[in-house]
């Protein structure tokens, strides 16, 4: 699917993971760091992924953004909190 000035989907969602990974990189490694926001990505439980996924997400399917999210997670050492509660 190409958007309003032709570049496809997938190039955005990709450079704004790479601004993302910029950005939180840039930061002082003393501050707390937190990612806020709806990244539309949709997690499923997966034990393969823990400890950044936890176990209690809601979801039984994932869609194509969670491949990227989970992957900038645990490049960071992250988690993804939305799946640890119930």
């Amino acid at each position: 699917m190409l958007c309003a000035n032709g570049k496809k989907n997938y190039d955005i969602k990709d450079n704004f993971y790479e601004d993302l990974e910029a950005i939180y990189n840039s930061l002082p490694s003393h501050c707390i760091k937190m990612i806020v926001g709806d990244l539309n990505s949709k997690v499923e439980k997966e034990s393969s992924y823990s400890p950044t996924i936890g176990p209690d997400s809601f979801l039984d399917i994932s869609n194509e953004n969670k491949t990227r999210l989970v992957n900038f997670a645990c490049s960071e050492d992250l988690n993804i909190s939305s799946t640890f509660f119930p």
